[in-house]
């Protein structure tokens, strides 16, 4: 996940590690970013190569 640093939370605190991969691996948390996401880019134009700058 670009959002959350999984290996960061883990080092510093591994039950919060384990919440934060049971909330976005396991209840589709993670699909709702991946929307998100999608709703941002698809309004910004696309170079000559196809890729979005954000």
């Amino acid at each position: 996940m670009s959002i959350f640093d999984f290996d960061f939370l883990a080092a510093k605190n591994r039950a919060a590690g384990f919440i934060l991969y049971l909330l976005v691996g396991w209840t589709g948390l993670g699909l709702a970013f991946a929307l998100v996401d999608l709703l941002i880019v698809l309004p910004i134009p696309k170079d000559e190569n196809g890729m979005v700058e954000i």
